[in-house]
């Protein structure tokens, strides 16, 4: 996976030391320097992808309910 030209080295740098820590976190093998495997970035972004949807479901659920209510 490429890094979009928009990233600035400051965040890229972020990023990278955030997704070493999931990595770890997770159980995966990970070298504290150099380059990430693609495969490590591809999951690291499924599982923010995953999380960001699990956030935005009971919201939409939310708004089902009290759209629900709402007719009368």
């Amino acid at each position: 996976m490429a890094v979009s030209p928009r990233i600035s080295e400051g965040s890229a740098k972020a990023t990278t030391k955030e997704i070493r820590e999931w990595a770890i976190g997770e159980g995966r093998e990970v070298s504290p320097r150099g380059r990430i495997s693609a495969e490590i970035v591809q999951a690291f972004h499924d599982a923010q992808a995953t999380k960001a949807q699990a956030k935005a479901a009971p919201a939409a659920a939310a708004k089902k309910i009290v759209a629900g209510k709402a007719p009368a």
